[in-house]
């Protein structure tokens, strides 16, 4: 059986650049069981394990996924993001998370409502701008 380790980090010491460096939180690894762990990091996609895994594969590299984001004749298994649609902008990739939640949820039989906290700014012309004028 796979496991995928997580080590919980928090907001550290500012660098040079004016950004926070992350740090170890004081608490134990965690080990979350799995079947399978698939890294996903960036737009690229390594099929090889996926099809041994029996998804299925489009033309073009990308995983065949359905519009409810569930890989079609494998129960329970969601896909969504770069890997089925190809690189694209990371707005898409985050609506795709939340598509294949909510439709994960509901395969488990639920009906959680997602809601966003994160607060958009109102939009206004800055001083420095050059279109201020």
């Amino acid at each position: 059986m796979a496991a995928l380790w997580t080590q919980p980090q928090i907001i550290g010491e500012i660098d040079k650049a004016g950004r926070p460096r992350p740090d170890t939180a004081s608490v134990e690894p965690l080990r979350i069981p799995a079947d399978t762990a698939i890294v996903a990091i960036g737009p690229g996609i390594e099929s090889r394990g996926l099809e041994e895994s029996g998804i299925k594969i489009q033309r073009g590299g990308n995983v065949a996924a359905n519009t409810s984001t569930q890989i079609p004749d494998m129960e329970g298994v969601f896909a969504g993001g770069d890997c089925v649609t190809g690189p694209d902008t990371v707005i898409r990739a985050i609506a795709a998370g939340k598509a294949a939640a909510a439709n994960i949820d509901d395969y488990l039989g639920f009906s959680h409502e997602i809601k966003g906290t994160s607060q958009c700014p109102q939009p206004g012309a800055r001083e420095s701008s050059p279109m201020a004028a």
